[in-house]
């Protein structure tokens, strides 16, 4: 398991009201992470300290998307 450190905003579209956060590119290069993947925000506590951890649940946003739509 790697374990990486990095600070970055979390951002407010006025437009459409919804928050993102921009993940470094070379983050993103070093988790094998793309545009599309489905990721995970998860709560921790880590010893009184409280935290995000974010990690990738899946491959393809869109293709999640259509298997969701089959079910519904």
């Amino acid at each position: 398991m790697s374990n990486f450190e990095t600070s970055t905003e979390i951002l407010f579209d006025e437009v459409d009201e919804n928050h993102s956060v921009a993940i470094p590119e070379d983050l993103l290069e070093e988790l094998d992470w793309k545009e599309g993947d489905i990721l995970e925000w998860e709560y921790h506590d880590y010893n009184g300290l409280p935290g995000l951890r974010l990690h990738k649940v899946g491959d393809d946003w869109e293709g999640s998307l259509e298997l969701l739509k089959g079910i519904l």
